[in-house]
């Protein structure tokens, strides 16, 4: 199938904690926690042979994904799981979509790279004028029209305009209309 919704889904018999060791055929997995793509991420580390299940923390597309509303800076959550997995140094990495990696270091270079450049472009399109993280969605995605595209990001901009706000860049307000809106600071 083309997607993970055909798969019968495994039932957990516990929920891993930073630490935690799962024993394998191909050696002991350390549970590493790797909030901000989604707050309960977690990455597996194999450190004898050097190889690091990464979930979705490096996947190979330009417009990382936050999830909104979990933790009060899923960005800046983003970027300490990318310099945690960095400190690591795997030999390769098996992500959560997408072909085996081979330069890990690489990879969450690039990831690390691309997640400061949705901060910039985020921050590019906050204005003197207020616009809702809607509005701000649109004017990022430009003519694409996907709603998974949409729904994604408007998460990145509110967890970016968030980010932004706390470091007193943008801040918010709440219209007569009861919409939340930002603005350059």
């Amino acid at each position: 199938p083309e997607d993970d919704l055909d798969y019968p889904h495994a039932i957990p018999d516990r929920v891993l904690a930073a630490g935690d060791e799962i024993h394998s055929r191909v050696g002991t997995w350390t549970a590493v926690p790797a909030p901000g793509h989604s707050p309960t991420q977690i990455l597996l580390h194999n450190r004898d042979r050097g190889w690091l299940i990464t979930a979705d923390l490096a996947y190979d597309v330009g417009e990382p994904f936050f999830e909104y509303g979990a933790t009060p800076d899923p960005y800046a959550e983003h970027l300490a799981s990318i310099d945690r997995a960095l400190e690591l140094d795997a030999a390769l990495a098996f992500p959560g979509h997408g072909r085996v990696v081979e330069s890990p270091r690489h990879r969450l270079r690039v990831a690390r790279t691309a997640a400061q450049s949705s901060r910039a472009r985020v921050l590019d399109a906050v204005s003197d004028r207020p616009s809702t993280a809607y509005e701000l969605a649109m004017e990022l995605l430009g003519p694409r029209d996907d709603p998974g595209e949409r729904q994604s990001m408007i998460s990145v901009v509110l967890c970016l305009a968030e980010h932004l706000e706390a470091h007193g860049t943008a801040r918010s307000e709440i219209g007569m209309d009861g919409i939340r809106r930002f603005r350059r600071a």
